[in-house]
């Protein structure tokens, strides 16, 4: 019987996160399989034809690249970190929201920047300047405990925790709804500022506030980008970087089987039949899916 080829890591799924992970392992010197269950990488980061037309799969815009001198988080990581460069086009305004309910009428785009936004937000509806500013340094500070929580690997101080992000953790069990009421927040001025809401799926009443909040954060500061050539200019140029960096990529591979003896992962089986041997795995591919599927419940 063959031998099972090894890995330092096998990492699941070539969405944007399991690429994005795959090619931080590859930079790092770590040797990484990443499988594949479609014959394209990217996951939402890809593109279809219909006739003469080429449209977005889901995604239309990215948030947190910044501009080549302001760089976001994920230009950062791309160019300084990986060595990926693409040519990104700014979209020219945050969104325009349209409301036609009979008496909420209304017509607003909204610009990037912050002063910018909480000026165009109090032309709009006056007198909601100082509480859209405390929603908006509230959103900022969500944010930097974000990065904070990254840089910390897991272990963040609990001093540095309560001292300087303090109202992240007052609104960490909250709705978007219920922090809006908390700062009174107008009824316009909230249908302005939770218009993104459907770029993360639950409602206002329903979706926690520091997640939107870390993204609202990302998108006023630093506007959004796509790929001048769509954002399967982006899975690709990963993907093309991950294998010059030495790694290896199977496509029409879906992982069957995580392998686990005495509560460590010991290899994954793939559809081809193959047995990898490795002691870390990755997964791209949703928490249900590795609990109940890939992983043997015993």
């Amino acid at each position: 019987m063959p031998q099972p080829q090894a890995f330092d890591c096998v990492v699941i799924g070539a969405g944007n996160g399991g690429l994005s992970a795959a090619a931080q392992l590859a930079a790092k010197g770590v040797k990484t399989l990443l499988l594949e269950q479609h014959n394209l990488p990217g996951g939402f980061a890809t593109s279809f034809r219909r006739g003469r037309f080429e449209f977005e799969a889901a995604l239309h815009e990215f948030a947190d690249i910044g501009s080549p001198t302001e760089k976001g988080g994920v230009r950062t990581y791309l160019e300084d970190e990986l060595g990926v460069h693409l040519d990104w086009v700014e979209v020219p305004e945050a969104f325009r929201l349209i409301l036609t309910d009979p008496g909420h009428e209304m017509d607003i785009t909204m610009p990037y920047g912050v002063e910018a936004y909480i000026d165009a937000l109090e032309r709009h509806v006056p007198g909601s300047r100082e509480a859209v500013t405390r929603y908006v340094e509230l959103c900022d500070e969500v944010g930097a405990a974000f990065n904070y929580l990254g840089q910390s690997r897991g272990n963040p101080d609990r001093k540095v925790l309560t001292s300087q992000y303090a109202n992240f953790l007052k609104t960490c069990p909250y709705s978007m709804e219920q922090v809006a009421n908390a700062l009174r927040i107008p009824q316009r001025a909230k249908d302005i500022l939770h218009a993104q809401w459907t770029y993360i799926g639950p409602s206002a009443d329903r979706l926690n506030f520091t997640i939107y909040a870390a993204m609202m954060s990302k998108f006023i500061h630093y506007s959004a980008y796509i790929p001048r050539q769509r954002s399967h200019q982006f899975s690709s140029a990963v993907l093309a970087r991950f294998r010059e960096l030495g790694g290896e990529v199977r496509l029409n591979t879906r992982a069957e089987q995580v392998l686990v003896e005495d509560g460590r992962i010991t290899g994954v089986v793939t559809s081809q039949g193959d047995r990898i041997a490795t002691h870390h795995v990755i997964s791209n591919a949703s928490a249900t899916s590795v609990y109940s599927r890939l992983i043997a419940p015993q």
